[in-house]
């Protein structure tokens, strides 16, 4: 079951892997996994002769998704364990954007036949763009030619 989690790793800006995903509502990894640890903490008590079948089961969500600044809400137990909190959850389908390396190597390892990473393929800068750069940068900060010529020299030397 858990060999079939579907994992997906974006690395590009936000706007990019929003596109990508076209996230729902309802598939946040931290909301899930609080979650998740809300159920492992709580405690039943079944009386004699009370049916166990009419509590909830759990059911395995579609897909999670997280983004870059989700990772710093969890611990760095959780982070170096991250495979473990993916399979306790159970996703069929998880996206993260621009996850930490430990995160990506640990996922890779782990989910093998079902990883899959993908880049935004940022445009190159060109001749063209610099001189577009060097021609419009005195209608947005007047009086700093120093600091456009600066930029321009690191950028093209």
């Amino acid at each position: 079951m858990m060999h079939d989690i579907k994992v997906t790793v974006y690395y590009g800006p936000l706007v990019w892997f929003e596109d990508q995903v076209d996230e729902e509502e309802d598939e946040g990894l931290l909301e899930e996994a609080c979650a998740h640890d809300e159920r492992h903490r709580e405690i039943r008590v079944i009386q004699e002769g009370e049916e166990s079948s009419k509590y909830e089961e759990f059911e395995r969500p579609n897909r999670l998704i997280a983004k870059s600044g989700d990772y710093a809400s969890l611990s760095e137990h959780v982070i170096s364990n991250f495979p473990g909190l993916i399979k306790s959850l159970a996703p069929f389908e998880l996206h993260l954007h621009n996850p930490p390396k430990q995160v990506h190597t640990h996922l890779e390892r782990t989910f093998t036949e079902t990883f899959e990473a993908k880049s935004y393929k940022y445009p190159t800068v060109t001749h063209e763009t610099l001189k577009a750069f060097r021609d419009g940068f005195d209608q947005h900060l007047i009086g700093q030619e120093s600091v456009r010529d600066s930029i321009l020299a690191a950028l093209y030397p």
